[in-house]
């Protein structure tokens, strides 16, 4: 039997499987479906958006991203899913996550010019990227300061219903749990009911495109840690 292990990802190199399962996973995405229509019929631009996405992610301060992997050391090497962690906060806790680099810097600049071009030739619509920021905005009120947020969770087709996503999951509640803080997230449709069992309760919606497309925002308040928990990477 292959086992699955969480690996870290900090870098760019690292990132290509963890688009393959961002296309595949929401590909019906009723977001990811207004953000690129064409997505069936122009693939490449497709990829090119998840690219931007997973690079933005990874340039911020806060982010940690793991992605759980069968047979790592293996032939048969696979990833299987990702998820995108990012700690806020100004507490001495939230300080130790939140490390710059020269090199996020870099990468920050490369994809302002990235957005930049998506705008100037037309591949991401000047109104919908300002949607975007004002649907971020929004939801950032219904947050509290210090807190954990789950960006993405995206499992592949193929390892579905296999206990992945909740793996990913569990990482975010022990950290969690050891620092006191609560989980927050914005939930796509599939992965609600996923949130509500371990814990997490609606309190808004984040809506898009004129309040034609919605979806739930959700949080799951600190618990007391529990000794047993050992998820370190």
């Amino acid at each position: 039997m292959h086992t699955v292990e969480l690996v870290p990802i900090d870098s760019v190199e690292q990132l290509q499987p963890l688009v393959d399962i961002g296309c595949q996973a929401w590909l019906h995405d009723p977001i990811l479906t207004w953000l690129s229509p064409h997505r069936t019929e122009s693939p490449r631009t497709y990829r090119n958006l998840w690219e931007l996405i997973l690079k933005t992610d990874l340039s911020q301060p806060g982010t940690v991203m793991i992605a759980a992997y069968r047979d790592l050391h293996g032939p048969s090497q696979e990833c299987l899913g990702f998820a995108v962690w990012r700690r806020h906060g100004s507490s001495p806790a939230a300080q130790q996550w939140r490390s710059d680099s020269f090199r996020m810097r870099i990468l920050r600049l490369e994809i302002l010019l990235l957005h930049i071009l998506q705008i100037l030739s037309g591949r991401l619509p000047l109104k919908k990227a300002v949607n975007l920021q004002t649907a971020n905005r929004e939801v950032e009120r219904l947050y509290p300061a210090e807190r954990w947020r789950l960006c993405w969770l995206g499992v592949s087709p193929e390892s579905q219903r296999c206990g992945i996503g909740s793996m990913l999951l569990q990482w975010g509640l022990v950290r969690s749990e050891e620092e006191s803080v609560p989980i927050v997230l914005e939930a796509s449709k599939s992965g609600r009911q996923l949130y509500l069992k371990q814990g997490f309760e609606q309190v808004g919606w984040q809506r898009f495109d004129g309040g034609r497309i919605k979806q739930p925002v959700m949080i799951r308040h600190a618990r007391p840690p529990r000794k047993s928990h050992h998820m370190e990477l």
